[in-house]
């Protein structure tokens, strides 16, 4: 009976006016959608998943899944730059890409591998003994990498490692955790030369506080080892390695500033003064609270957390011929405001949280003869 009225003038009429309205239903139900888009490998089309994909001058952020899709919604309309990155692949710009109230903007990237190199894997068997002393899988990110993904910021060049995760608080620069294979922050140990960096009352670590620039090697080790390196190890280990010595003579000065009145500058400098070596490095980075945007004819407001974040990094190092001795200082001042509905009648920036961060080691490390080093820690 049903099959009979399917075929009938009546029930094709009917049929054909659900479809009509189920597609207005979809159309209204995106209607906040304006990007979507598929990343793909140059070299075999095989879908991309995990990369990262943002607008430049647009704070907005997000990941592609299994399917190497992606959406991004509530973009104001206009002209942008989509930049998609992927550990293992090289960075790639698409421009421009016109957004438009009336329809979806449809994207397809293909990015080009780039292989990592990696430490060999050697199988062996080992005693229950040895065990303790297992550290798993390991990523070495060195120079090159570091130098190739350094404009993306510390937490955007971790969430490339498959397997790492980093949870944001807002915008640049602002408070991240990492975790691993979707531990919590407080079972990852962070070292900073050998130092844990995990709060001694949380134990998390906020990634703000690492100054990118001054790191030259970051060793990642997927697997846990509460056993050897104790409990905040319980997931994984994150390890930096600053700067050891002065290649050459130089300084830096940057600035950037976007969107939503955000500003970001540093300005650092490396000395080659021999017996010493010294690396400074200063930078702050600003964000507005309530912005205004156009939208369909309107001025609309957003509220935002506004930030501001001042981070200091010096080393000092004295290679002798047969001591070395480093001492470094780290440093973290930041404010940020919190948004509602209630703080919009005080002054903008009448509620916020400061947080203030330092860190001071002292490094000795002598060779004593062809068989002994000696090396002492004080942090």
């Amino acid at each position: 009976m049903i099959e009979r009225f399917l075929k009938s003038r009546l029930g094709k009429q009917l049929f054909v006016l659900l479809v009509l309205l189920g597609w207005v239903l979809l159309l209204r139900a995106q209607s906040n959608l304006r990007i979507l888009g598929y990343v793909h490998s140059s070299e075999d089309g095989s879908p991309v998943v995990g990369a990262t994909v943002y607008l430049e001058g647009f704070g907005a952020e997000v990941s592609t899944d299994e399917e190497g899709s992606f959406r991004l919604e509530n973009v104001p309309p206009g002209d942008y730059t989509l930049v998609v990155v992927r550990l293992g692949y090289r960075p790639r710009r698409v421009t421009p890409v016109v957004v438009r109230e009336d329809q979806v903007a449809r994207l397809e990237v293909a990015l080009q591998p780039a292989p990592l190199r990696g430490d060999s894997v050697r199988v062996v068997a080992k005693s229950p003994e040895d065990a303790l002393t297992a550290t798993g899988s390991k990523i070495v990110l060195g120079p090159r990498e570091l130098a190739r993904y350094r404009s993306l910021g510390l937490p955007r060049l971790l969430q490339q490692v498959a397997g790492v995760q980093v949870e944001t608080e807002g915008g640049d620069d602002s408070r991240a955790r990492v975790t691993i294979h979707g531990s919590r922050a407080s079972q990852v140990l962070v070292l900073l030369d050998g130092q844990r960096l995990n709060n001694p009352q949380t134990g998390e670590v906020d990634l703000s506080l690492i100054s990118l620039d001054q790191i030259e090697k970051i060793e990642i080790i997927r697997q846990g080892n509460a056993a050897l390196y104790g409990a905040n190890a319980y997931a994984g280990i994150v390890s930096f390695r600053s700067r050891e010595w002065v290649k050459q003579n130089s300084e830096h000065l940057r600035a950037a500033a976007g969107s939503f009145m955000t500003f970001r500058g540093s300005v650092g400098l490396e000395r080659k003064v021999r017996p010493l070596g010294i690396f400074l490095d200063y930078s702050q980075n600003y964000s507005q609270q309530n912005f205004s945007y156009r939208y369909q004819g309107e001025i609309k407001i957003r509220q935002n957390a506004w930030y501001r974040n001042r981070k200091l990094f010096g080393k000092l190092v004295h290679r002798g011929a047969a001591w070395r001795t480093s001492l470094l200082y780290q440093g973290k001042w930041g404010e940020r405001g919190l948004p509602s509905a209630f703080f919009d009648e005080q002054r903008p920036f009448a509620a916020r949280l400061d947080e203030t961060f330092h860190t001071v080691q002292l490094r000795e490390v002598g060779v004593l003869g062809s068989r002994q080093l000696l090396e002492g820690l004080l942090s």
